[in-house]
């Protein structure tokens, strides 16, 4: 009986259950991303914009080669990141 429990339906709470694995690159886009902001309170506070362009290269890094992989799902993930805050970061709407 409890074979065909187990082959049937989930037990347990939702998170104990393997989610998708995100693409290592979205990870590194997702560290990108929190350097700038960090990079941006720093730079509100009188601090040069350096640490903002180191991570905005990142983040560009990432999108182009997530394009080069054929994964232009999460490459537009990082497309529209970018469209969203170019009032923030200055560097134009299109990465």
């Amino acid at each position: 009986m409890d074979a065909v429990l187990d082959d049937c339906m989930e037990v347990g709470p939702a998170y104990l259950h393997e989610q998708p694995r995100r693409h290592p690159l979205l990870c590194q886009f997702d560290a990108g991303v929190q350097e700038f902001e960090a990079a941006f309170r720093r730079r509100c506070r009188g601090r040069t914009p350096v640490g903002e362009l180191l991570s905005l290269g990142a983040v560009r890094q990432c999108y182009w080669l997530l394009l080069a992989e054929g994964a232009t799902t999460q490459a537009t993930e990082i497309a529209n990141w970018w469209y969203n805050n170019a009032a923030v970061h200055g560097l134009g709407q299109h990465i």
